[in-house]
């Protein structure tokens, strides 16, 4: 059972817990660091502090780990690990120092987080807002690795706007964190070409991969103080907003002419005994058999058996928005039933 693997409560062990389970891990005078992600495309990030933080000359240790609690994931629901502390267990990173609190301002969570004295916090893709009693805390502040070229879409959904918005040039910067969203002074960054094929997964993943590879670089600048010195201000005229979508997976509300090419489409015939196992014999019936689906470019198209089903379940309860929790209502159904996005 992992001790620490699990949300905060006011039962949770006390700081001196942490520091005595720790204390061997903080005998060094290497810069403490925190590493605070979610997804998968968090865990290249951690990947790559870990293969630094083990290099003989290296300038810092991991200290700590943060992400989101365990959760149902997959068809199963079973109950698991995100996939950065998945990804730490894997590489024998302690369990004691994986941290998964509901949110970051709880307040055993705040003071387990104080007990480590963190000299810099690093962010990717966490899932949660750092409040200012937790962004006070390391010494050398927080940076985060964001894909866009800040001051363009700050916000949870960069990628899945930008490839939505048809543009040909995005990136990755890297910037402190401040309390107003992904407004705080840019560090550096790097600018990534989009191509027409690219969808939203690989190119998280490319930028991603990029800002680990600069965030490595950057280090000792951040360490040594020259990067608080270099960091420039972000120009708030210029600052646009990339909001979460209800569907993570959706393209925008739009006919098919203004999709355009990022639409791919797909002529099925769904076979009888596909429609039996996820629709009951009474709406059976309702359903056309022939189906014409625009998969959106952002949708990824990583399983097109599992995204049919899927599209068969939202079109039997007419995509309801607020039921549809797989986020699948970017398909656009080409039968006798409008759809619900263009009602």
């Amino acid at each position: 059972m992992l001790r620490r693997f699990r949300c905060f409560s006011a039962a949770a062990s006390s700081p001196s817990t942490i520091t005595e389970s720790s204390s061997s891990a903080f005998n060094s005078h290497k810069k403490r660091l925190v590493f605070l992600g979610s997804p998968q495309v968090s865990a290249c990030v951690l990947d790559a502090l870990l293969c630094a933080a083990s290099a003989p000359d290296s300038l810092f240790q991991i200290a700590a780990i943060v992400t989101q609690p365990p959760s149902g994931r997959d068809r199963s629901r079973k109950v698991m690990p995100s996939p950065v502390a998945q990804h730490a267990l894997d590489r024998s990173f302690s369990s004691d120092l994986i941290f998964t609190p509901l949110k970051a301002g709880e307040e055993p969570f705040i003071s387990s987080f104080r007990a480590l004295e963190p000299d810099l916090c690093i962010t990717a893709a966490y899932g949660n807002i750092l409040p200012t009693t937790f962004l006070k805390i390391p010494s050398m502040g927080t940076v985060n690795i964001h894909p866009s070229l800040l001051p363009l879409y700050r916000g949870a959904a960069p990628v899945q706007r930008a490839l939505q918005d048809g543009i040909r040039e995005t990136g990755v910067s890297l910037a402190y964190t401040v309390r107003q969203l992904d407004a705080g002074p840019v560090i550096s960054c790097e600018k990534v070409v989009v191509n027409d094929q690219i969808k939203a997964p690989e190119l998280l993943d490319l930028l991603f991969t990029q800002g680990s590879k600069l965030l490595i670089r950057e280090l000792p600048s951040i360490f040594d103080g020259s990067a608080k010195a270099k960091a420039l201000a972000q120009d708030e005229s210029k600052a646009t907003l990339a909001p979460k979508r209800r569907y993570p997976n959706a393209c925008q509300p739009c006919d098919r002419k203004k999709i355009g090419a990022k639409t791919a489409t797909f002529n099925r015939v769904l076979p009888t005994s596909i429609l039996k196992d996820i629709n009951s014999d009474d709406v059976l019936s309702k359903v056309p058999q022939n189906l014409k689906l625009d998969f959106p470019r952002c949708n990824g198209q990583s399983d097109l058996m599992r995204d049919l089903s899927h599209c068969e379940k939202s079109f039997q309860h007419q995509h309801e928005p607020e039921k549809d929790k797989e986020g699948l209502a970017s398909f656009h159904f080409e039968c006798d039933r409008e759809p619900w996005f263009l009602k």
